[in-house]
């Protein structure tokens, strides 16, 4: 692996061992060492690639699933809705509280001030 002969640094981990993620210039420098920059002639068309999301279509499936199960067990529509709604709120509080214990351990937000581009 690259890694290991040295080619690229070792991933950022946090304290328990995690990796953090990679930066959009870690990210181009992995491209140039690998050899994987796409590369096209100048009239070449661009190619358009589309790449679904596993975790998006699993969480679609699993909330049809339990609309589903819902109305088979007669429930209010507007039932469904509110706990439809209090599950988004909660798992938006969720992921602004987990954001911002990151933010206390590396800034991930600095580097994407595009300020100097507009």
């Amino acid at each position: 692996m690259a890694e290991e002969d040295g080619r690229l640094p070792p991933p950022p981990a946090g304290e328990n061992g995690r990796r953090l993620g990679y930066s959009m210039a870690d990210m181009l420098r992995m491209r140039e060492v690998l050899g994987a920059s796409p590369a096209r002639a100048p009239l070449d068309t661009p190619a358009l690639i589309a790449v679904q999301n596993f975790n998006e279509n699993l969480s679609i499936l699993i909330m049809t699933g339990m609309y589903y199960l819902m109305i088979k067990m007669n429930v209010s529509i507007y039932v469904v809705v509110t706990l439809f709604g209090l599950f988004v709120s909660s798992l938006m509080y969720l992921i602004r509280k987990r954001h911002l214990l990151n933010q206390q351990e590396r800034d991930d937000v600095a580097h994407l001030d595009d300020s100097a581009h507009h």
